[in-house]
C-alpha cells in the first residue's frame, strides 16, 4: 500500500496529448519555427535491479533485471504554441517487457504506455531529453494465497506502470541514431488490491533509432497567442475503490467532491486553491478495529474535509496535476494531517474535463480515483 510520492508525480502520459489550443486567445503575427513531422522507431535494451524499499521485499530479489523496450515516436511539428514552449517535444507509445529476476515468485513484467520526450539540449546531431510516461502494466505472477504467498510486493496482475527517463540521442546519419539512458520504472495498483508495496526498477539502457522523417527546422509566419489570466472555478466529483489488510477482504468505495479556483500564470502553468470533501468507507473499519476507540457506525462522521493548493503543468488539453492539502476535520487521524493528489486532467470541451489521480499521505498511497468536472470561466 506504500508508494513513494516522487515516483508518482511523474506522470505520466501521453499518446492522448492534444496539443491544439486553437482559438482561445487574442493573437498577432510573429515569426516561428516548425519541424517536418515524422515517425521514429526504436529498440532499447535495459539492465537494472529491483529497488528494495521495504525489508520484507529483500528475499524476493534473486538477480538483475534485463528489459527490452520498443518505441514508436512522433516529432511535434511546432505548428502549435505548446510545441515551441517545451522545445519541440515528441510523443509516442512504448511496449516494455522485462524479467523480474525471480521467475518463481515474481515472473515477468510487461507494459504498454504513452510518453512525452522533452528536449533539454538540442543540436544538429545530439539531443539530451527527459521522458515521462504512464500506462498499463502486467505482472505474470502476483500474490496468490495458495500458490504464490511469498510475493509480498504485488497483489494484482493488472497495474499502473510509470516511467521517467533521462536519455541522450546521437544521430549517426540522416536516419540512424543511437541512444543511451537512465530509467526508473514502477508497477503499482494504487491499493486497489493488497499487497501493494510496488515494484521499482532502475535501469541503464542503450538502443538504436530509425527516423522515417527528416526533422528539418524551417520558419513560417504564425499568430502569437497571449494567454489571459482570468480566474476559473472548477467543480469536480469522482471516486474509486481500495482494499485493506487482511488480504482477500472486500473492496471499499471512496468518493470525493472538490471546489477549486485556478488562475493561469503563463503558457505552461496554473496555480489554484480548493476545498475538498472525502469519504473512504474503509476508514471506519480501520477505526473500529482499534480497541482504544469507541466503535462508531455513523458513516457521516468519517467524511474528511480539507483545503489544498494546486499546480497544473499545461500541455494543450492535458494537465499534470499536483496538489498538497491539509485536513480541516478528520475523525480518522492515522494518516496524519496532510494529503496529496497527483495525476492527469484532460479538457474534453471548453467546460467539461476528466481526470485520473492518486491520493496519498506522504509516502503512503490511499487510492486511485476517476473524476469528472465542470469549469466555469
Amino acid at each position: 500500500m506504500r508508494l513513494r510520492i516522487n515516483f508518482l508525480v511523474i506522470m505520466t502520459a501521453c499518446l492522448h496529448v492534444m496539443v491544439d489550443t486553437s482559438n482561445a486567445f487574442p493573437q498577432d503575427s510573429v515569426k516561428a519555427k516548425t519541424f517536418t513531422e515524422g515517425i521514429s522507431i526504436g529498440l532499447n535494451a535495459h539492465y537494472g535491479f529491483i529497488l528494495v524499499h521495504r525489508d520484507n521485499m529483500a528475499r524476493l530479489v534473486k538477480g538483475h533485471i534485463p528489459a527490452f523496450e520498443f518505441t514508436l515516436e512522433k516529432q511535434m511539428s511546432g505548428s502549435s504554441a505548446n510545441h515551441s514552449i517545451y522545445n519541440f517535444p515528441s510523443i509516442g507509445v512504448s511496449l516494455w517487457h522485462s524479467d523480474l529476476g525471480n521467475k518463481k515468485e515474481l515472473g515477468s513484467g510487461s507494459a504498454i504506455f504513452g510518453f512525452i520526450n522533452f528536449p533539454l539540449i538540442r543540436s544538429k546531431r545530439f539531443m539530451l531529453r527527459y521522458k515521462v510516461g504512464s500506462g498499463v502494466g502486467f505482472i505474470s505472477k502476483p500474490f496468490d494465497r495458495e500458490y504464490n504467498y511469498k510475493n509480498t510486493a504485488i497483489g494484482s496482475q493488472l497495474n499502473m506502470f510509470l516511467l521517467v527517463q533521462l536519455n541522450a540521442k546521437f544521430q549517426l546519419s540522416e536516419k540512424l541514431g543511437v541512444t543511451a539512458g537512465l530509467t526508473f520504472s514502477h508497477y503499482s495498483n494504487g491499493s486497489y488490491k493488497v499487497p501493494n508495496l510496488g515494484i521499482n526498477v532502475p535501469t541503464v539502457s542503450i538502443g538504436m533509432t530509425y527516423d522515417l522523417g527528416n526533422y528539418q527546422l524551417s520558419s513560417f509566419d504564425k499568430e502569437k497567442k497571449e494567454h489571459g489570466k482570468d480566474l476559473d472555478l472548477n467543480v469536480q466529483f469522482g471516486g474509486g475503490a481500495r482494499e485493506i489488510n487482511p488480504i482477500g477482504g472486500p473492496r471499499y468505495g471512496v468518493f470525493y467532491v472538490t471546489v477549486e479556483g485556478t488562475r493561469r500564470m503563463d503558457r505552461r502553468r496554473k496555480l489554484g486553491v480548493g476545498l475538498n470533501a472525502f469519504y473512504d468507507a474503509s476508514t471506519m473499519v480501520i477505526y473500529n478495529r482499534n480497541s482504544d476507540n469507541i466503535p462508531s457506525s455513523n458513516q457521516a462522521e468519517f467524511i474528511r474535509y480539507g483545503v489544498h493548493i494546486s499546480h497544473e503543468l499545461v500541455i494543450g488539453r492535458l494537465s499534470a496535476i499536483t496538489q498538497m492539502g491539509v485536513y480541516l476535520y478528520s475523525k480518522y487521524k492515522n494518516d496524519g494531517s496532510f494529503f496529496h493528489r497527483f495525476g492527469y486532467r484532460y479538457q474534453i470541451t471548453k467546460h467539461v474535463y476528466a481526470d485520473i489521480t492518486i491520493k496519498t499521505h506522504w509516502a503512503v498511497a490511499q487510492y486511485v480515483s476517476l473524476g469528472m468536472g465542470y469549469k466555469f470561466n
